[in-house]
């Protein structure tokens, strides 16, 4: 078992990710829902990476910083547009880097997935240095993670034992 580390994720951004581009991946994909992916705004760097990973497995992303989408400007407005995507989203997956942990928005994202989606729909992708070393908040320890059993292998983990392919979880 190993996680996704940072320069992984950065090969992901220079191959999957050129071929990706958030308008490519907009057209391919619109025939799915997409998967909602909460972050810490500083980590945008590695959004276009994430969702060159995503797409090897047929899925597209919602972002919320792509066009029209969420204003720079938060409020209340920017919330229900939020809670909006998350309902319509099949899928919602956490990235979780060492320094999301300084999100104001990802435990109230991930506390709108839990109470509308349920656990099996909410996967933790942690991004980190050593792929054997992943420093989780207490309560990610009730979702699924998303980890790779064998070389190039991904799969989403389940904390009561089982493991499923992350192509089938998306798609299911």
């Amino acid at each position: 078992m190993s996680y996704l580390t940072f320069d992984r994720i950065r090969n992901y951004s220079n191959t999957l990710g050129r071929a990706f581009t958030q308008n490519e991946h907009a057209k391919k994909y619109t025939k799915k829902t997409p998967v909602f992916l909460s972050y810490w705004h500083e980590d945008q760097e590695l959004i276009k990476a994430v969702i060159g990973f995503l797409a090897q497995f047929g899925r597209s992303v919602h972002i919320d910083w792509l066009p029209n989408q969420i204003p720079r400007t938060t409020n209340a407005t920017t919330a229900i547009s939020i809670k909006e995507k998350i309902m319509a989203s099949t899928k919602f997956i956490v990235l979780a880097t060492p320094n999301s942990i300084e999100s104001k928005w990802i435990p109230w994202e991930l506390g709108i997935a839990d109470g509308k989606k349920g656990l099996n729909s909410i996967a933790i992708l942690p991004i980190v240095q050593s792929s054997t070393i992943w420093q989780e908040k207490e309560y990610y320890g009730i979702y699924n993670v998303i980890e790779e059993q064998v070389a190039g292998q991904w799969t989403v983990v389940s904390p009561n034992g089982g493991n499923r392919a992350l192509r089938t979880w998306l798609e299911g």
